[in-house]
C-alpha cells in the first residue's frame, strides 16, 4: 500500500479541529467527553505511536452516537459507535486506503481499482435491502460496521471490534428486580438526553407503538415542558389518531404532516429527493424513506424551532425482544441444530423482499455469509438453550438494525436537525442485553413494566397499535374479496391481498415510489414497498434485473 488519503466533506455536522500535528473530523454526540478531550487524548496516543493499538479500547468508554477520523504522521485512524449511527467508508487496494464519510465519492475515485461489482451484496439488498458485514456494492469498497474500527499504520490496514452487542451474557434476577431497573435506567437515559439539548426543543414522531409513547411520556414525568409530538402519512390513519390522543393527554403540542399518494409521488421525482440518496448512498443498503418527506415539510415550516433536537423511538421493538422467534420448538440438546432451526426462522423472515429469490442455493449462500460475520465478531459457536435467542438478536443487531433502520437518522441529518437516540443508549443497551429471555419474550417484561409506571397516564386507556383500516370502503372491499379467496388458502389470499391493496392501506404512502400498476400486476411475491425501493435502488446502479 503506497498511500493514504482522508476525503471528508464538512456537510451535515461533520467539522474538523486541527492542533499541530493532528487532525480530527467529528460528528455526532458524547454525553462523557467532548471534542477538546478526544483532541487531547488523541495527542497522547500520537506522542505514543506504540500504544495506537490500544485507542479502540478508549472508544468503547465513550457514551453516545458518533463517527470520527483522526490524522496524525504516523497513523490514521477512523471508527463508528456501537450502532454505526453515522457512516464512515473506506476503499483498501494494493496501491492505497482513501476513508471517506460520502460513499460515492470513493466510487468515483480517478483510477481506481474497486467498481467490480460484488455480486454477492447486490443479491443481499435484493432480498431483504441491506449487505451482510462490510460489504458494499463495489468490491474493495467498504463500510465501517457497528462498533468497528480502523487503524492504518506502517503501510498497514488493521480492523478491530470493540463492541458487539451480546444478549448471551444473561444475568438472573426478579422480576421485581428487572422492572425496578427497567424504570431507573430509562429515566437516567431521558434525564441524559434533556441535559444534552441544553434547553432546546424536543420534537418527537409520535405513532401508536411503545417506544415514542415511552419517550414522549418519560418526559412528562420529568416534568420537561418545551416538547412537541408530530404525526404523518395518511389523514385520519389510526398511527395518526392514536399519536394525537397520547398527546392530548400529556398536554403536548401536536400536528400532523400529510401525506397522499399524490404528494409522495411529487416527492419521489423531485430534485431534492435525487439530492438526498446521492448524499446519503451507503452502497450497503436501500435508502431509508419512511419519513424524508416528512421532516422536509417540518424543515420548511414554523411549527418548530430551527434549532428543535428530534427524538423517535429506534429501535425500541427490536432491543426489548420484539423480533425474537419462539423458541419453544427449539432442540434442546444440540446447539448446531438450533442455530439451523434459529438461522432458517431469521433467514424467512428479513430476507424475504421479493418472495421469488428465495432459491435453496441463495439461502445457502446467504448462511455462509453470515457464518463469516460469526467468525468475524466471536460471536460464541455454543451458546445453552437459554441464551440461544443472543445469535438472532446480535445477526440483527449487526444486519438490518445498524445497517438499514439507523438510516432514518438521514432525514434529520439532511434537514439540518440535531437528534438523539435514547433507546440505543448504551445504558439501554447494557440492559437489555442482560435480561433472561423468558421476560423479552414478546416484549413481555417491556410492556408490562410500562403499562405499571404508567407515566402521563397514557398507558392503560390508549391502545397500543389498534390497527384499522382507513378509509372504510376500503374495509369493506378488502373483506368482500377475501370471501373468495378463502377456498385457495392463506398464501394465496396474502399474495392477493398485497397486490391488491398494500399500496392503498399503507399509512406513510410510500408506495408511491412506483405506479399502482407494477404492484398489482406483480408476480415475484413483494413484500412490501421496501421491495421497490430495493429493485429502484439496484436499478439506479446498474443491477435491478436480478430481480426478475
Amino acid at each position: 500500500m503506497e498511500n493514504s488519503n482522508i476525503l471528508i466533506k464538512e456537510r451535515y455536522g461533520w467539522k474538523k479541529t486541527k492542533r499541530d500535528d493532528i487532525t480530527i473530523w467529528f460528528k455526532g454526540y458524547v454525553f462523557n467527553s467532548n471534542i477538546e478531550t478526544i483532541l487531547m487524548e488523541m495527542y497522547k496516543y500520537a506522542r505514543n505511536p506504540v500504544y495506537c493499538s490500544k485507542i479502540s479500547e478508549w472508544v468503547k468508554t465513550l457514551h453516545g452516537h458518533f463517527a470520527f477520523v483522526v490524522e496524525t504522521q504516523n497513523w490514521v485512524f477512523a471508527t463508528v459507535d456501537k450502532i454505526a449511527s453515522v457512516k464512515i467508508y473506506y476503499v483498501e487496494n494494493e496501491r492505497q486506503c482513501v476513508i471517506s464519510n460520502y460513499a460515492l465519492q470513493l466510487k468515483g475515485l480517478p483510477n481506481n481499482t474497486h467498481t467490480d461489482i460484488n455480486n454477492s451484496a447486490v443479491n443481499e439488498i435484493a432480498m431483504s435491502g441491506y449487505t451482510i458485514g462490510r460489504k458494499t456494492i463495489y468490491k474493495k469498497l467498504y463500510q465501517l460496521t457497528a462498533g468497528e474500527s480502523l487503524l492504518l499504520t506502517g503501510g498497514k490496514i488493521e480492523r478491530s471490534f470493540y463492541y458487539t452487542y451480546s444478549p448471551w451474557t444473561v444475568q438472573e434476577r426478579s422480576e421485581q428486580v428487572l422492572r425496578k431497573e427497567f424504570t431507573e435506567t430509562t429515566l437516567s437515559i431521558l434525564e441524559q438526553m434533556v441535559s444534552s439539548v441544553n434547553g432546546a426543543q424536543i420534537v418527537v414522531p409520535l405513532s401508536a407503538g411503545n417506544d415514542s409513547r415511552l419517550i414522549v411520556s418519560g418526559l412528562k414525568h420529568l416534568g420537561v415542558k418545551d416538547v412537541v409530538c408530530f404525526s404523518y402519512g395518511r389523514a385520519n390513519s389510526y398511527e395518526s389518531l392514536t399519536s394525537r390522543k397520547i398527546a392530548n393527554k400529556l398536554g403536548y403540542q401536536w400536528f400532523h404532516l400529510p401525506a397522499t399518494i399524490k404528494s409522495q409521488k411529487l416527492f419521489f421525482e423531485s430534485k431534492e429527493y435525487k439530492d438526498y440518496l446521492t448524499d446519503f448512498d451507503t452502497l450497503a443498503s436501500v435508502p431509508s424513506v419512511q419519513d424524508i418527506s416528512s421532516i422536509i415539510q417540518l424543515r420548511n415550516s414554523a411549527l418548530i424551532s430551527k434549532q428543535a433536537v428530534i427524538v423517535n423511538g429506534n429501535s425500541g421493538d427490536f432491543i426489548t425482544g420484539g423480533h425474537i422467534p419462539s423458541l419453544t420448538k427449539l432442540s434442546k440438546n444440540s446447539y448446531t441444530e438450533r442455530k439451523i432451526q434459529l438461522m432458517d426462522s431469521y433467514l424467512d423472515k428479513h430476507y424475504s423482499l421479493w418472495g421469488c429469490l428465495k432459491s435453496d442455493t441463495a439461502l445457502e449462500r446467504l448462511k455462509s455469509e453470515i457464518d463469516i460475520l460469526i467468525e468475524d465478531r466471536n460471536i460464541p459457536r455454543d451458546l445453552t438453550y437459554n441464551c440461544s435467542h443472543g445469535l438472532i438478536e446480535s445477526i440483527e443487531y449487526l444486519g438490518r438494525q445498524t445497517k438499514y433502520v439507523i438510516n432514518q437518522q438521514n432525514a434529520y441529518d439532511f434537514s439540518g436537525f440535531e437528534w438523539r437516540l435514547p433507546l440505543w443508549d448504551d445504558m439501554f443497551m447494557d440492559y437489555w442485553e442482560s435480561v433472561p429471555v423468558r421476560y423479552k419474550m414478546n416484549q413481555e417484561l417491556y410492556k408490562s413494566s410500562l403499562i405499571m409506571n404508567n407515566w402521563g397516564g397514557v398507558w392503560r386507556d390508549i391502545p397500543v397499535n389498534n390497527r384499522e383500516i382507513n378509509p372504510l370502503y376500503l374495509c369493506w372491499m378488502r373483506n368482500f374479496i377475501k370471501t373468495f379467496f378463502y377456498p385457495l388458502g392463506k398464501e394465496r389470499w396474502h399474495n392477493a391481498e398485497k397486490n391488491i391493496f398494500a399500496y392503498w392501506l399503507d399509512v406513510s404512502c410510500n408506495f408511491a415510489v412506483v405506479p399502482y400498476s407494477k404492484v398489482f400486476f406483480d408476480s415475484r411475491k413483494q413484500r412490501n414497498y421496501i421491495s421497490w425501493l430495493a429493485e429502484d435502488y439496484l436499478l439506479l446502479h446498474g443491477q435491478g434485473k436480478i430481480i426478475k
